[in-house]
């Protein structure tokens, strides 16, 4: 893989060099742009002779309504991913049927071409278009007779000549690496390039370079170390495991190196539900694939609950990838979406510069019986989740609607959580906001893989399980403390900010409490800790608010000792259902022994 400049390869050209015309995605000014980005679903087949739609008719109508989409919306960065758009599409934006306009920069994944239509082609378009270029790199003759297709990448732009004449250039990037298919249908048969392209490398400038699936294995820690910075860095597939590590370690190292860099990613695959055409005629389903995502260093964006929670129900779920990562994972569903976003960085003054979250103008789903793109809300997959937990049908669904962020803090706060007791439903800080090197979501709001393989699949169910049987204590004996024997009369979950350490209210108005389920036979070291983390955190969230009107400490301190009279530490031993209380208890229902309040701990 030899990455290579796109100005020099339009410089290079001879006889009629060219000048790249200023991409406004790439310009390193403050105005936002905007990214109109493809995951389609559909029925493929691959062979030794071709990749690409086995409707190519149906194939063609979808992706050149999706490029007039594009045009009309003036979008700065069109995207598609591999083996996507028919060459039909490409010849007519060739004949001026629709066309990015000047500052644009679309970036097809396209079917599968043999090197001699390629050639014929890039020589034809030359012939019949005087303003129209088609450029690829040279054949290699032993490849060229040894295989049969090239699986390409095309951009399309703008250029000027040495007249100042405006010239369409296609620029055609070939991929470098086959992947690793059950046939092998690639190893035998992918013609294999070398270059990678690389727009707009400098100083101060923002580069944009894109590598095509299996790519991914060669563009290792060597060169993404040397061509991370300043850089959006594209990453089309069409790739049944997105998460595997193959393709995933490029990823991995850049997210150690790059975190403060200017560095964004953006991986476009195809959508669920994409269906494979073997050679003897037979359709099978591929796996839920998904797997696009939008990758910005923690910098590049200042995760408010408001913000998280506004992508999520625009169809674009937040997680965090390790500690200085954000990723956003776009739903599943085939769809086409229009984001607007800030830039990989600005040259220009960053005082006034505060993180915007991406934000999704449009999102339009493939009408194959209209021929149309029609708007469609995204569909988290939570409702289809919780349908297999009968007890939660009632509670969870309205929480959802009103804070999906608010779902996954009260479910963590059931299970006791790790961390600091003080900030622990920061979302930086939730389990359900982080993901392994798999990149498999874990938000119990976010159901859109189902592979019971999956570390988020098995991370949610698990939750959600837990929540179940605890919402079901109502119907069995439990010794509920006399503060919280409400309870036992029918609860929901619930999560606010102005009380972030509870997590559930009472069915009969009797107010918030703090439920936790510890499960089956826990540790009483656990049992104890977490009860003394959250007891000692409901005491100090309340000792600041009763301090603030009440001057005396020691009042104040002996008020929000009561804060923990509505902890509820739950159970199972022996078959037996428990809560616990320490031997130092006290509280006007439940007295006890003393019950000393540390005022200096509260301000810890």
């Amino acid at each position: 893989m030899e990455i290579v400049n796109v100005e020099k390869v339009l410089d290079d050209i001879q006889d009629a060099p060219l000048i790249l015309t200023p991409l406004d995605a790439l310009d390193p000014r403050r105005e936002l742009y905007s990214a109109m980005v493809l995951q389609p679903q559909g029925c493929l087949e691959g062979n030794t002779d071709r990749v690409g739609h086995s409707d190519q008719a149906a194939g063609a109508l979808m992706c050149s309504s999706y490029l007039q989409e594009a045009q009309k919306a003036e979008a700065d960065i069109v995207v598609a991913p591999e083996y996507c758009v028919p060459w039909s599409v490409i010849e007519d934006i060739i004949g001026g049927r629709f066309r990015p306009r000047e500052g644009a920069l679309w970036a097809l994944g396209c079917e599968s071409i043999k090197p001699k239509d390629l050639r014929n082609l890039a020589q034809k378009t030359q012939k019949s278009h005087e303003t129209v270029r088609l450029i690829h790199e040279q054949f290699d003759a032993k490849q060229e007779a040894q295989k049969s297709y090239i699986d390409p990448l095309v951009y399309v732009f703008w250029c000027k000549d040495s007249a100042e004449k405006a010239v369409l250039c296609f620029l055609v990037q070939f991929k470098t690496t086959p992947c690793r298919d059950e046939g092998h249908i690639e190893l035998k048969s992918l013609y294999l390039g070398n270059k990678v392209y690389k727009f707009n490398e400098g100083i101060n400038n923002i580069s944009l370079l894109s590598i095509i699936c299996s790519d991914a294995f060669d563009f290792r820690n060597e060169l993404v170390e040397q061509h991370h910075r300043n850089s959006l860095i594209l990453h089309i597939q069409l790739n049944q495991k997105p998460g595997h590590q193959d393709y995933t370690s490029y990823r991995t190292h850049l997210f150690s190196v790059g975190s403060r860099s200017n560095t964004e990613v953006l991986c476009v695959n195809w959508a669920r539900g994409v269906k494979w055409k073997e050679e003897n005629g037979e359709e099978h389903d591929w796996r839920d694939i998904g797997g696009s995502a939008w990758y910005l260093p923690l910098p590049k964006f200042n995760a408010t609950d408001q913000d998280i929670d506004a992508c999520h129900k625009q169809g674009l779920y937040h997680s965090f990838i390790g500690k200085h990562w954000h990723g956003f994972f776009l739903n599943y569903s085939p769809h086409l979406a229009l984001i607007r976003k800030q830039k990989v960085f600005s040259a220009e003054r960053q005082a006034l510069v505060q993180p915007i979250a991406p934000e999704v103008l449009a999102r339009l789903r493939w009408d194959i019986a209209a021929s149309e793109w029609v708007t469609e809300a995204p569909d988290d997959g939570f409702i289809k989740a919780v349908n297999d937990y009968a007890d939660l049908l009632g509670p969870l669904p309205p929480l959802c609607q009103a804070s999906p962020l608010a779902v996954e803090r009260a479910l963590e706060l059931l299970e006791g959580p790790d961390g600091n007791m003080v900030s622990w439903y920061k979302a930086s800080e939730l389990q359900a906001l982080t993901v392994d090197s798999e990149e498999s979501i874990r938000r119990v709001t976010v159901h859109q893989e189902s592979d019971l393989r999956r570390a988020g699949v098995k991370f949610r169910r698990r939750r959600l399980r837990h929540a179940q049987t605890a919402i079901s204590l109502t119907r069995q004996s439990v010794p509920w403390p006399p503060a919280v024997l409400d309870l036992a009369q029918g609860f929901r979950f619930t999560w606010l900010r102005t009380e972030p350490h509870r997590n559930v209210e009472s069915l009969h108005g009797a107010g918030l409490a703090t439920l936790v389920y510890l499960g089956e036979d826990p540790e009483m070291y656990l049992i104890e800790t977490i009860y003394a983390k959250i007891s000692k955190a409901l005491i100090g969230e309340k000792f600041q608010r009763i301090f603030a009107r009440e001057p005396d400490p020691l009042k104040a301190a002996e008020q929000a000792d009561h804060a923990r009279d509505r902890l509820c530490v739950v159970f199972k031993r022996d078959n037996r259902i428990e809560i616990f209380r320490p031997s130092t208890y006290a509280s006007i229902t439940h007295p006890g022994g003393t019950s000393p309040v540390n005022i200096a701990g509260v301000f810890e």
